[in-house]
């Protein structure tokens, strides 16, 4: 047969079995960030809650003791802060006296004395005519020098 004659092409054949999958191709790149929304309203305040009771109302005076004099005592007699004392001395071992600079009719003295680590302290206190004196002893009974703090207050 020659070119001339060929005959007309026939139908198409059912579709062949699918090839294998390829290879995943590389990861696009990320898109760009969008602008940030809004906030939401504010919601509503809620109700007051319950008032508790106030407690009991004090006296209408003071009945505070106001201090008057206070004073850090070390033991050589200085005072490394003060107020309300015209002078502080040391007059002999574990002997200290303190003046009043206003001495008020009656007074209340109040010692707070601060021992060293392996000394066990006790300590007299007079008062007399705006004049107090501290003595400060060991456990022996010895005087003793000693730092100590005080506090003076006035009584009603």
């Amino acid at each position: 047969m020659s070119n001339d004659e060929q005959g007309k092409r026939g139908p198409r054949g059912p579709r062949g079995p699918s090839g294998e999958t390829g290879a995943t191709g590389p990861t696009g790149g990320a898109g760009v960030t969008g602008s940030r929304g809004s906030t939401g309203p504010t919601g509503f305040t809620g109700p007051t809650g319950p008032t508790g009771s106030t407690g009991a109302t004090g006296p209408a005076t003071n009945t505070i003791l106001p201090v008057i004099a206070a004073a850090i005592i070390d033991q050589t007699g200085a005072a490394s802060a003060q107020f309300g004392f015209s002078s502080i001395t040391r007059s002999g071992p574990g002997d200290y006296t303190l003046v009043l600079a206003a001495p008020p009719a009656l007074v209340r003295v109040l010692p707070s004395i601060t021992p060293g680590l392996d000394v066990e302290l006790s300590c007299l206190i007079y008062l007399v005519f705006g004049h107090i004196e501290v003595l400060t002893f060991d456990s022996s009974g010895n005087p003793i020098d000693s730092s100590f703090q005080i506090v003076v207050f006035e009584f009603p």
